[in-house]
């Protein structure tokens, strides 16, 4: 979902370049190169240098095609692989819905090393023992179990924003220049507008930042490379 966020927002171009063309020139392209830097400055880049930008705008296009097509298609598979026949009409489709509004919330909202900590076993937990209870009992009234494994990953999720989000912005652990507690350093320097490597997705969590309550004696706390 992240790499296809990360690509999709390139229809925005067109759809500006469209804009633009209609009449509407008050629309400023320099509101997507901030808006989308990773998209924004390549195509900024080429026009200065009086290249065509569709070719980049295109790649991107049919990224976000092919990563949609092996979504769907790996849906289809984890669902022949991970549940038995005869399935319950509708069942994969809302366990699916509810991992993607997780993994939403968890892409926006997911910051501080508190919720980090917990988050994530939490809801693991409430999902294998979901699966343990379906695949035991034959889906034996699987609309009542996943509205309660749903009740409690939405229970978390507040819990969380409210109660461990909140708090570590105010302590100042999650501010606009470490927008993470905890990331993915890489022994290199990045350009800054990059998307960090697709594989950094799966790479452990390396690295923590640390304020000026974290460090010894009340010192300046270190600065780290925000790549992933």
């Amino acid at each position: 979902v992240r790499m296809l966020i990360s690509s999709g927002v390139v229809v925005m171009f067109p759809l500006f370049a469209l804009c633009q063309a209609l009449g509407f020139r008050e629309l400023d392209l320099h509101i997507l190169t901030l808006s989308y830097p990773w998209l924004g400055l390549p195509v900024e880049l080429l026009r200065r240098q009086r290249k065509p930008a569709a070719p980049l705008i295109c790649a991107h296009t049919v990224r976000v095609v092919v990563l949609y097509s092996m979504y769907e298609a790996c849906q289809l598979a984890w669902s022949l692989w991970f549940y038995d026949k005869p399935l319950p009409d509708g069942l994969q489709l809302e366990v699916f819905a509810l991992v993607m509004i997780w993994e939403y919330y968890a892409m926006i909202f997911l910051r501080s090393a508190a919720a980090t900590f917990f988050l994530p076993k939490y809801t693991l937990l409430v999902f294998l023992f979901l699966h343990v209870y379906l695949l035991g009992h034959a889906y034996a009234f699987f609309g009542l179990a996943l509205l309660g494994a749903a009740l409690l990953v939405l229970l978390a999720l507040v819990f969380a924003t409210l109660h461990l989000e909140l708090p570590a912005a105010n302590r100042l652990e999650v501010t606009f220049e470490n927008p993470r507690a905890y990331f993915v350093e890489l022994p290199w320097l990045a350009w800054h507008a990059s998307m960090p490597p697709s594989w950094t997705l799966f790479m452990p969590l390396n690295s923590r930042v640390r304020t000026i309550y974290d460090a010894p004696g009340g010192g300046e706390a270190g600065d780290g490379m925000h790549d992933g």
